[in-house]
């Protein structure tokens, strides 16, 4: 948040920064040792910020509070194995589950219901696609469903069988990515999907749209794929073999740097054509 950095993990673990990341502190939390919170938003109508994880719980923190409350503990992984808690920033928020059943709040997060959506496939994945007002879950075998409110979702035919494991919306297009290189793209909010032939086999993790509108899929063993202006898709060399996470871009510089499973931080100063690695500083 403006004041707040705030980083989750194991074991109930939420730390705190007030200077931007130099010095961490404990939070004050109702979370639990068993607590595993994977997913972190800021919703930003209220201000609220909500995390969540199995074994299904929700904790929230309100403006100013320096008190993480539970706003939901299941106390069962298999009823809520919340991967993502995403928000539209207008109040309603979704902390979609694989296994488990997604819930949804139209407060800020003070309360929660199970959403009327197909639970029968793991959800791994989820975004709010502002071009269309909509959020988008992905997951196992292919499965995307589609809401407008967070509470009623419909399932669409995706087209492929193999598990996507992130979604991403650029103005015009819906991508999904997932096992064995699946890419699959949508022009119609998502409606009807398109495969895209990426010629390799390893597992995308993240889709990321640059400053200067390019589209990186990077994902297990260096996987770095680029889409340029030109809408051609090129693999990219990395110069490292780990599996390869989120993409993030400095505004300042330009510079476009990727986290990997060993530490590893590579780093493009030419908008994803050239990796180079980060001295290391961590092999976690």
């Amino acid at each position: 948040t403006s004041d707040n950095w705030i980083t989750t993990g194991t074991k109930g673990a939420i730390l705190e920064s007030r200077d931007q990341g130099r010095t961490w502190q404990k939070a004050t939390t109702q979370g639990q040792e068993n607590d595993y919170f994977l997913s972190i938003v800021q919703d930003k109508k209220s201000g609220n910020v909500i995390i969540a994880g199995p074994p299904g719980t929700i904790l929230l923190a309100k403006p100013n509070d320096t008190q993480w409350r539970a706003r939901l503990a299941l106390g069962d992984a298999n009823q809520g194995y919340f991967h993502r808690v995403v928000s539209n920033d207008k109040g309603t928020i979704i902390a979609i589950a694989g296994p488990g059943q997604t819930h949804y709040s139209h407060d800020a997060g003070e309360s929660w219901n199970t959403a009327n959506i197909d639970n029968s496939k793991q959800l791994f994945a989820a975004i709010y696609d502002q071009y269309h007002q909509q959020f988008v879950a992905v997951g196992q075998e292919g499965i995307i469903q589609l809401s407008p409110d967070g509470k009623q979702w419909t399932i669409i035919n995706s087209g492929v069988t193999h598990s996507l494991q992130t979604i991403y919306a650029t103005k015009n297009t819906l991508w999904a990515a997932g096992d064995k290189g699946v890419l699959i793209q949508s022009t119609d909010g998502g409606k009807s999907w398109q495969d895209t032939n990426t010629g390799s086999h390893a597992t995308i993790l993240a889709l990321f749209e640059t400053l200067d509108n390019s589209l990186l899929a990077t994902g297990t063993q260096g996987y770095i794929a680029r889409r340029d202006t030109q809408k051609q898709w090129q693999q990219i060399h990395a110069p490292t073999h780990a599996s390869l996470r989120m993409p993030g871009q400095d505004e300042d510089t330009g510079f476009i740097y990727i986290p990997g499973k060993n530490g590893e931080i590579i780093y493009s100063k030419d908008d994803g054509l050239n990796w180079n690695l980060l001295p290391p500083i961590t092999r976690g």
